[in-house]
């Protein structure tokens, strides 16, 4: 994997699990994205569906358990929440996605 860095102090990001964090230890903000053109958006957008699509096939067989059951449905939206910060960070590595205040080596 590729490794990140902050563009204002140069340090590196240490990342868990492929999260990435919402501050460097110089205080710069990691969230922010940069102005891209629509087709990285759109890029975005498909790479989201493809990493999300195994999880919406899970919800859509389990429906009927999901209506039965809310610890169960809680559990599934928190694992949704997981996923979908794994993926941003595995796009933000991969180049899909352009932070303003990282840059990838």
């Amino acid at each position: 994997m590729k490794k990140l860095y902050c563009k204002k102090c140069g340090h590196k990001i240490n990342s868990k699990f492929l999260f990435v964090p919402n501050r460097c230890v110089c205080g710069a903000n990691l969230n922010e994205w940069e102005e891209d053109t629509g087709r990285s958006s759109l890029r975005y957008l498909l790479c989201l569906l493809l990493l999300m699509l195994p999880l919406f096939l899970i919800v859509y067989l389990l429906r009927n358990a999901l209506r039965n059951s809310i610890l169960f449905f809680a559990f599934i939206l928190v694992i949704s929440m997981i996923w979908l910060r794994l993926a941003d960070g595995l796009f933000v590595r991969l180049g899909i996605v352009k932070m303003k205040n990282i840059f990838i080596k």
